[in-house]
């Protein structure tokens, strides 16, 4: 495993520590916490950069013998991520049902597919902002960001970005489309990290975006990354270049936020 990669999940699982200590202190005149199982509900298919994510501190909290209940993560995925979140704002406020989502908190709410967002629930922690890496197919013809997005300028709505409609991915695929002057797209909704990697290896989509997470467990299956749009080179990839070093004017990423119901 890359030392950039072990360090990395180091540092998670150092978060890991951290979250739950703040998740405890949360309870303060609860008695005795926690009396079952705890389920973090992640609303995406498993094997997606936030489900990756959650596992990573699952896995911290059970070898540090953390709880003495298990630690749980439910995927209930669908209609970018507002499935799962509605099932965590529904669920019982007793602190056995937690969920873990990013910005899509949000996005779901301005892009008007769920009514509720941020203040519907109790926030308990936010845990880091991840990269956004461009992504397109291992046999792809475009080997830079600058072609590619001169192609969507010279042919508009032609190259077919894959995407998770109103959810964050959408919005860096609109901040990217925004940042070189005539360039458009032709959005469609591929869903979560997962569907979106299936999509461009299966040669439904141009291009798309995944979360730093998502990347580093795809890349080795066929894609190839074309920039991030993070204001600096990730240091997990030092060699791959930003889109604004390539002239494309884009900066988005992703915050992993964890919540709780209202009334916890």
């Amino acid at each position: 495993m890359p030392a950039t990669r072990l360090s990395s999940m180091r540092i998670l699982a150092a978060l890991a520590l951290g979250i739950w200590a703040i998740l405890l202190s949360c309870f303060p005149a609860m008695g005795k916490f926690p009396e079952k199982r705890i389920t973090v509900i992640v609303p995406f298919a498993a094997g997606g950069g936030s489900d990756v994510f959650a596992r990573i501190f699952q896995e911290a909290i059970r070898k540090n013998e953390l709880c003495p209940q298990p630690l749980v993560v439910k995927n209930v995925a669908g209609a970018g991520g507002t499935i799962g979140s509605r099932a965590a704002r529904e669920a019982e406020p007793d602190g056995h049902v937690i969920l873990c989502l990013h910005d899509g908190i949000y996005t779901a709410q301005h892009y008007g597919n769920a009514d509720w967002g941020p203040a519907d629930f109790e926030p308990i922690a936010a845990t880091g902002r991840s990269g956004v890496v461009v992504a397109v197919s291992q046999d792809s013809p475009y080997d830079s960001l600058d072609d590619l997005m001169k192609e969507a300028v010279r042919r508009p709505y032609q190259l077919v970005f894959g995407t998770n409609l109103g959810a964050p991915n959408h919005y860096s695929a609109l901040f990217l489309q925004e940042g070189k002057p005539g360039a458009k797209f032709r959005f469609t909704q591929t869903g979560g990290g997962a569907k979106r990697f299936a999509q461009l290896k299966g040669g439904h989509v141009d291009l798309t975006g995944f979360s730093i997470a998502e990347y580093e467990q795809f890349k080795a299956a066929g894609i190839k990354a074309l920039a991030t749009l993070s204001q600096k080179r990730e240091p997990s990839f030092p060699a791959l270049p930003t889109a604004k070093e390539q002239g494309v004017d884009a900066v988005h990423g992703l915050m992993q936020f964890w919540w709780a119901p209202k009334g916890t």
